[in-house]
């Protein structure tokens, strides 16, 4: 990592692909769901070993593809905020809900309204697995289901200087809006 002249490593969900029967279970067929979630826990210990290993500050966050209590119980000691290089790191991990809509509701919604709100912060990185913008909802929902609320309050606030998501996979180019 440190060849590569960074300041972090973030990985923006989606470390490992679970399936989607395991994932959302099943009273009917007997997947073993113990055995995946072993194996499961066993792969999220490999990776953070790595990430570990690459003498960098690093976070984390769930993708709609992580067992999320299974990766909780390997990262959830890891900080939701980190100062990195005169920036705040942000990391929020939100959840889809019905028909797969991301949403950033409870504690993450907290912890946003916190942030947006803290004077003394330094600039802000958010990272989160889902779109806030553009709406990418073609084939599958990307976007938050309240995307347009959310983009609107980070530019307003004049904090984050940067948003990243990693649920659209191919990418968007870069979007600049406000300072």
């Amino acid at each position: 990592c440190r060849e590569r002249v960074a300041d972090a490593v973030v990985v923006t969900g989606d470390l490992l692909d679970v399936p989607d029967y395991i994932l959302s279970g099943d009273d009917y067929y007997d997947y073993r769901r113990e055995l995946f979630e072993q194996e499961t826990a066993a792969d999220y210990r490999l990776l953070r070993g790595q990430l570990e290993a690459c003498g960098l500050p690093w976070m984390v966050l769930p993708g709609n593809h992580d067992w999320i209590p299974v990766m909780a119980e390997v990262f959830g000691d890891q900080p939701l905020t980190m100062e990195v290089g005169g920036y705040r790191l942000v990391s929020f991990w939100d959840r889809d809900f019905y028909s797969h809509v991301p949403r950033r509701l409870d504690r993450e919604r907290l912890l946003w309204d916190a942030m947006l709100a803290d004077q003394a912060s330094p600039p802000q990185v958010h990272l989160q697995h889902y779109v806030i913008t553009p709406e990418l909802n073609q084939g599958w929902p990307h976007t938050y289901f309240e995307g347009e609320f959310l983009r609107c309050r980070m530019v307003d606030s004049g904090r984050v200087v940067l948003s990243l998501s990693g649920h659209y996979h191919r990418g968007t180019e870069l979007l600049e809006d406000g300072p």
